[in-house]
């Protein structure tokens, strides 16, 4: 079957759809820009730093992340739905937001520091200092929410490319001068506070910094926002516990092999990511708007991202060997026994993104926080359990299994029987032939349906 992309696109109204479909042109080539440039300057570093010292700045990253995740105070959706149905109260919504995740950025970064050095010691604390200072930095970035819900996400993705480009610059210095942790940590503040200020400068061009502060849109963000906060700890703890295992079990070297493969497989994460930022504008107005229509791209969307999210893992999974080899060299053989199994966590991580984006647009924030707790619980234990039975070879099923319960079985577990249904007819997708293109499902829904 051939698509005429052309047409399909010229049938697309001027409203949301187009929007989307324009939001997630300037996603795709931001995330290529990055994939290319940050995945070449990436292995650069991986390959200086060799096993023992990414071991320990995997693990420093992977707390710093942690960390960064529970930041937003699980806001952003909140809030841009609420910019998206009433956008006249922009300026409280906002000042508000920034307000909220300010504060959080400077309660977390002195979390972030007495941590590291409680669990490394004194000789991690500098680094510790320099690069956590982005918690409290990156508080402007709220600014971006109100883009994301006008779905003109172009303006957040040129502010974060002119960053990624010093950025990668910078570390290139590092390796170069020998710059060691420290360097890599200055290099990851500068780029934060880079994209604060050119995402401040880009507001400003459109509106006045004048941005209201209200105790009651405060009392109401901080009720909204709970369930997502709560879900955030819990799926940053589940994500990233995998590392500390690792770490606190096989050492930093062998956890520093691991973190090589997850590198790669995360890589692949920022596709359904992408698609799901793109996309919560349009489900959002479509699910208050027609409920009958919001249902069909449910499925449609869960068939195509589940589709592709496995082929992709497939065609990694096989070329793990020459994938590693070809990346990493020599120094770290092994990885890609990891990475074989680990990229299978990738169907899944576009089901459980595509699959929240829906839920918060049908108000079911508690599911979600639900979920996440469940899995935060079984993840660690996995995680405990298999490192120490089946070494870092375990770590990676584990991960594949936390990722399983977290985004497909709980959604069979609290009651979301028909949501279920729709996830493992994504999954069967390569075993029903009459829908193996999933694109073709949507493209025929834009072009009958004039969505």
């Amino acid at each position: 079957m051939h698509i005429d992309f052309r047409a399909v696109l010229k049938r697309l109204p001027h409203g949301d759809s187009r929007k989307a479909v324009n939001s997630l042109g300037w996603l795709m080539a931001d995330k290529v820009f990055k994939l290319v440039v940050g995945a070449v300057v990436g292995i650069l570093v991986i390959r200086y730093l060799g096993p023992a010292r990414f071991g320990q700045w995997s693990l420093l990253l992977s707390w710093l992340l942690l960390l960064t995740s529970i930041a937003p105070l699980g806001l952003d959706r909140i809030v841009i739905r609420n910019l998206a149905t009433n956008p006249d109260a922009r300026q409280t919504i906002i000042g508000s937001t920034l307000v909220l995740r300010l504060f959080a950025g400077i309660v977390l970064y002195a979390a972030f520091c007495l941590t590291v050095y409680w669990v490394a010691g004194p000789q991690m604390l500098g680094t510790a200092c320099v690069c956590g200072g982005s918690l409290a930095i990156q508080a402007p970035y709220v600014l971006d929410y109100w883009f994301q819900a006008r779905a003109q996400q172009k303006y957040f993705i040129l502010s974060q490319g002119i960053a990624s480009v010093i950025g990668c610059a910078g570390r290139v210095v590092v390796i170069v001068r020998n710059g060691g942790l420290v360097g890599l940590a200055a290099v990851t503040i500068v780029e934060s506070c880079i994209t604060s200020l050119s995402m401040i400068r880009v507001y400003r061009m459109q509106f006045p910094l004048r941005l209201s502060v209200s105790w009651p849109a405060l009392r109401a963000l901080m009720k909204q926002g709970l369930p997502l906060c709560l879900s955030s700890v819990a799926v940053a703890t589940y994500t990233r516990c995998d590392q500390l295992v690792v770490s606190k079990s096989l050492g930093t070297s062998v956890n520093g092999l691991y973190a090589a493969a997850v590198k790669i497989s995360e890589f692949s994460y920022i596709l359904p990511a992408m698609l799901c930022v793109a996309l919560y504008p349009m489900l959002s107005r479509m699910r208050s708007q027609d409920k009958e229509r919001f249902e069909r791209w449910k499925s449609y969307l869960l068939d195509f991202a589940t589709g592709a999210a496995l082929l992709l893992a497939a065609a990694v999974s096989f070329s793990a060997p020459l994938l590693c080899r070809l990346i990493y060299g020599p120094q770290f053989a092994g990885v890609d026994h990891v990475l074989s199994l680990h990229i299978w966590t990738l169907p899944f991580v576009a089901q459980g993104s595509l699959r929240n984006t829906i839920l918060i647009a049908e108000g079911k924030s508690w599911f979600i926080t639900k979920s996440a707790i469940l899995s935060m619980f079984v993840g660690v234990g996995l995680s405990m359990w298999l490192t120490a039975t089946q070494g870092v070879l375990g770590a990676a099923i584990a991960t594949v299994g936390i990722y399983a319960v977290s985004s497909y079985l709980t959604s069979l577990v609290f009651g979301e029987g028909t949501l279920w249904r729709q996830q493992t007819a994504g999954f069967l997708i390569p075993f029903t032939f009459w829908k193996y293109i999933a694109m073709r499902r949507i493209f025929k829904g834009w072009q009958t349906q004039n969505v």
